[in-house]
């Protein structure tokens, strides 16, 4: 099940249903099969999660009702979230929320995914090109591995990055040269992937790095560094995007599209795909959540939208010229949501991400470091899927999102019920990383 999160690339009988069926939907329906089979019941989801879960979609019909939008895009969304999710859940609950034993699976298939991307590398640089060449960059090739996508690569292996950097700088961690090992393969294949979000995960995960070590801490006034370590990030960017073109190009791109006053044809022309596809999906969930920016016009309305107000904020001399670019998941999950549920389902989100992240103060009990730096990781990723990739279930979206609030669960009983480290009355093996 695990290993489902990096098989997003394989669908069986593409383009002859409506709709994409992933191989790892097999693997869905066979572990409900056996959670229900061991449980002999029928509680497949946590109450608050399935609460708000019937609350989201009682207010994407009722809402779609209302806009025309209630058809079959919104019931392909309500089905994929609630079977996807239920997997998910019911996964977590089959091996007992071993926690540990979760990460471990993921970090040793993130570093097969690596490593077979770094191979990619070396046989395109000899001539052979197993996979499609996507574009080079200081002569070197953007990489896929065994996902659909360069940025898919990148993204997913965000929380491994993020654990095995933050392991490597942990005083009550042991390090040894399997560690390094095992962070420079992550580090180098996700370089490989040359995608700008990928790049700014890593930042991310740095500036994270420096919050678990206590560099901006209020009570030390060191938080005044956070700002000057921004700034100093933004400055280094300006000034090594012209080394990467590819970095260079998208950078570029999306700054003059979102400042220019006049975004007429003969300048779109100049612009990359990806920054045409985040600027005019941008647009149209713009337009969706001025309509209705309480609950947006419903799961699986984006698509809808994009389709009949297109040509109302661009000519149709654009659409026959760039074509249609994400207009199924809005390129962002924060534009997907403001487009679908509006404020309702950006506040949802939000109040899920910040009140399952862990504080750092948590990092100075040795049993609890590892689970702070798993929560950690998953925070990085989120946040980059929130600026790109708004689809719902990709990439075993609901693996991490139950995986992230898990740990936090850890965390809270750990401090509620006499500091014994314990998940549902079940103890997370918590041996070194590697």
């Amino acid at each position: 099940m695990s290993a489902s999160v990096f098989m997003d690339a394989y669908i069986l009988m593409r383009g002859q249903l409506p709709f994409d069926f992933y191989f790892y939907y097999l693997i869905y329906a066979l572990v409900v099969f056996k959670y229900i089979k061991k449980n002999k019941d029928l509680k497949l989801l946590p109450k608050w999660f399935f609460i708000t879960l019937v609350a989201i979609i009682a207010v994407s019909y009722a809402t779609g009702i209302n806009y025309n939008t209630s058809g079959f895009t919104m019931h392909k969304q309500v089905i994929g979230i609630v079977f996807s999710s239920v997997s998910f859940y019911c996964y977590l609950k089959l091996v007992d929320f071993q926690i540990w034993s979760l990460t471990k699976t993921y970090l040793y298939l993130s570093l097969i995914v690596a490593t077979l991307g770094i191979f990619e590398e070396v046989f395109h640089l000899i001539g052979i090109h197993l996979t499609p060449i996507k574009g080079t960059n200081l002569m070197f090739y953007r990489v896929y591995s065994i996902l659909g996508e360069p940025y898919f690569l990148a993204v997913i292996l965000l929380p491994a990055f993020h654990f095995y950097l933050s392991h490597l700088f942990q005083k009550n961690m042991v390090k040894t040269m399997k560690s390094l090992i095992r962070f420079s393969i992550i580090f180098v294949c996700l370089i490989f992937t040359f995608s700008a979000a990928g790049y700014m995960g890593m930042s991310v995960s740095l500036i994270l790095l420096l919050y678990e070590k206590g560099f901006f801490s209020f009570k030390k006034g060191r938080i005044f560094l956070l700002p000057l370590l921004l700034l100093a990030v933004l400055t280094i960017t300006l000034n090594s995007k012209d080394k990467i073109e590819n970095i260079k190009i998208r950078f570029t791109d999306t700054y003059e599209a979102f400042t220019t006053k006049n975004l007429n044809f003969e300048f779109v022309k100049t612009l990359n795909s990806s920054t045409f596809a985040l600027y005019t999906n941008y647009i149209i969930a713009d337009g969706s959540f001025r309509r209705n920016p309480i609950s947006g016009s419903g799961l699986g309305s984006h698509i809808l939208n994009y389709d009949r107000t297109f040509e109302d904020f661009f000519s149709e001399e654009f659409l026959i010229t760039f074509g249609e670019f994400n207009k199924q998941d809005a390129n962002s999950l924060f534009l997907r949501l403001m487009s679908e549920l509006g404020l309702f389902g950006l506040i949802l989100f939000f109040v899920f991400l910040m009140k399952n992240f862990i504080l750092r103060k948590w990092t100075s009990i040795p049993e609890l470091l590892p689970i702070v730096i798993i929560n950690h990781g998953i925070f990085v990723m989120i946040v980059i899927r929130l600026l790109r990739t708004g689809n719902y279930i990709g990439n075993g979206f609901f693996f991490f999102f139950f995986l992230y609030w898990a740990t936090s669960k850890t965390v809270k009983n750990y401090k509620k019920h006499n500091k014994t480290l314990t998940l549902n009355g079940h103890e997370p093996k918590l041996k070194d990383p590697v």
